[in-house]
């Protein structure tokens, strides 16, 4: 009876309803634990807690869209991201100089993955990125401060709008045997996977960690926090696969379910990876003297630290499903 029932379910309802059971039990376990903090934390605790839930709605409503819902939700993370970066790298570009630079690249790059699927627009973004930072530079004839600016903005687009944007791309791109459920199936487990290594990974170091790994640049960060992370990654990868049975993404002509081998290593490609992507923001802030990007998400910080970890993992996983 149950497997018939399982069997009956989209991709997206499975993962929608692991996703709102998981994000309900913790928030019964973080309001079962908040009478013993200060005012001050639990008000911080509460503010992330609503966070979650306001993230996890819209997430779940835009992949319900498809492709044009994962692009816009996407495309206004990554904008926003992308202005706390360089707000942070270089305060004195002009903000409107930002903002249309920002929203020209960000809206090219969506508009080509929603409206060209059968094209990889990869490289022409990058292309875009490059040269839109070269060019005004070079036609001011003004060599002044040219590496730190064209290196800053270029660094933080090639992370928050290219990186992130392979997360739409796996929604919209054309595939042999094109399955939307499938695709949008990918998309969650990719966005759930990020967030739940994530979350481990502070858990187990906060219960158990000892041994740091970089203590300048991010001194929570733990071995025994990235290994427990990264284990319990690749176990809720390979029972969500169990149950899921998503077929191979780069072809779905293949009517067999992903080899849980192959998605247990996607698993750990996706905790190695967003531990790199978190780490490579952290060293921005440190940097910059900062704890967050910005104080837009109550209890999180900014959007660029929300979407850090997505930044690495999203091409790390297309690159995994397109080899494996």
């Amino acid at each position: 009876m149950l497997d018939q029932w399982i069997g009956a379910r989209t991709p997206w309802e499975l993962l929608a309803g692991a996703a709102l059971i998981a994000l309900s039990v913790g928030s019964v376990i973080r309001l079962a634990t908040l009478g013993g903090c200060s005012p001050e934390k639990r008000r911080g605790h509460l503010g992330s807690l609503r966070t979650w839930w306001i993230l996890l709605l819209m997430l779940l409503a835009a992949s319900a869209l498809g492709p044009w819902g994962v692009s816009l939700l996407l495309a206004g993370a990554g904008a926003i991201a992308l202005d706390e970066f360089l707000r942070l790298t270089t305060p004195d570009l002009p903000r409107g100089v930002r903002r249309v630079w920002i929203a020209v690249l960000v809206l090219t790059n969506y508009a080509m993955i929603v409206a060209a699927p059968n094209f990889d627009s990869r490289p022409v973004v990058v292309l875009l990125i490059g040269w839109s930072l070269v060019i005004p530079h070079l036609i001011s004839d003004s060599p002044r401060r040219y590496l730190e600016h064209v290196g800053h903005a270029l660094w933080g687009a090639l992370v928050l709008v290219w990186g992130v944007g392979h997360a739409a791309w796996l929604v919209a791109r054309d595939i042999p045997g094109d399955d939307l459920e499938t695709r949008v199936g990918w998309f969650l487990l990719l966005v759930i996977l990020t967030e739940f290594n994530d979350i481990f990974q502070a858990l187990i170091g906060r219960a158990i960690g000892k041994h740091r790994i970089l203590p300048t640049v991010s001194p929570h960060k733990t071995w025994e926090g990235f290994l427990g992370g990264m284990l319990f990654t690749i176990i809720a990868a390979g029972a969500l696969q169990s149950v899921l049975r998503l077929r191979p993404l780069a072809n779905q002509e293949i009517d067999q379910p992903y080899p849980l081998l192959a998605m247990l290593g996607a698993a750990a490609v996706v905790a190695i990876s967003g531990f790199v992507g978190d780490l490579n923001i952290s060293c921005v802030k440190r940097d910059k003297g900062v704890k967050d990007g910005s104080t837009l998400l109550p209890g999180q910080g900014g959007m660029v630290d929300r979407i850090d970890s997505l930044s690495f993992t999203a091409p790390a996983l297309v690159l995994w499903t397109t080899l494996v």
